[in-house]
């Protein structure tokens, strides 16, 4: 069952936002619940909750294209009671003025907010606001709030999702790619000389010339004819390197992985 469906920007919360589109900041400064309900056409009236129980904590605020969402958090209450209404209340951020009811969200199958003996209760309410202007419309979050686990987790997502973050990590980490960037590739020998003459080396050219020899070049044996005693790699250079193998193999396809010598 949806909560909460009814809900209004105030008459005093749209002076709020008409002054903001004139340029000034409206700062939102709390939230809170209580019990007791109005007729919903009769929302927008409202100046305060009709019995305020509890303040709440605003524990998130997110901008869009749409506007805002800010998320408030209702945990145990010193008494317990039905939360039917909540409220949030903001004022001009460069005058005088007392704080007024913002807008408030009502809900007619109240939720049961238990008492502070009671088990830990917590949730979290996301109201969106359809708004321009979102960069004079300034919310304080609440770091005193509690934060679950799922919300955690969202917010390190939008964290480190975010094209910004983490910024020395990944710069060390764009280095070392850089430096560790590898190449795969895969050369055949053949030999028709009889045993024990070795097969004659194949030289390898690099795709991608590394800046120092101190590079590292991994082989393994993807296919032979006959036996393949050893692999050697030698005679390395910047842009390549020589691969021949002893044995008696008349032929051998060898797979290789180059890594590393990107660093001057």
């Amino acid at each position: 069952m949806a909560h909460f469906t009814e809900a209004a920007v105030t008459d005093a919360g749209n002076e709020l936002l008409n002054e903001m589109m004139a340029g000034r900041y409206v700062e939102v400064t709390k939230a809170a619940g209580g019990t007791g309900t109005v007729q919903e056409d009769q929302l927008h009236a409202q100046t305060d909750l009709q019995q305020k129980k509890q303040d709440l904590s605003v524990i998130d605020d997110v901008v869009d294209k749409q506007g805002r969402t800010i998320a408030i958090q209702i945990g145990n209450a010193e008494e317990s009671y039905k939360l039917e209404q909540i409220g949030v209340f903001g004022r001009l951020r460069d005058g005088d003025e007392e704080e007024k009811l913002l807008f408030i969200l009502q809900d007619r199958d109240p939720i049961s907010v238990p008492d502070n003996t009671a088990p830990t209760f917590m949730l979290n309410i996301y109201t969106h606001l359809n708004i321009n202007n979102v960069g004079r419309f300034i919310v304080t979050v609440d770091k005193t709030g509690i934060v679950n686990i799922e919300f955690l987790e969202k917010k390190m997502q939008q964290h480190n999702e975010a094209e910004d973050a983490h910024q020395d990590i990944r710069k060390e980490l764009a280095a070392l790619e850089e430096d560790t960037a590898s190449e795969i590739g895969t050369v055949t020998i053949t030999n028709t000389q009889p045993y024990p003459f070795p097969l004659d080396p194949e030289t390898v050219n690099l795709q991608t010339q590394r800046k120092t020899l101190d590079y590292t070049v991994v082989t393994e044996i993807s296919k032979a004819t006959g036996n393949v005693q050893a692999i050697e790699v030698y005679d390395k250079q910047l842009n390549g390197f020589k691969i021949k193998i002893d044995g008696s193999a008349t032929s051998a396809t060898i797979k290789y992985y180059v890594s590393g010598g990107m660093k001057a």
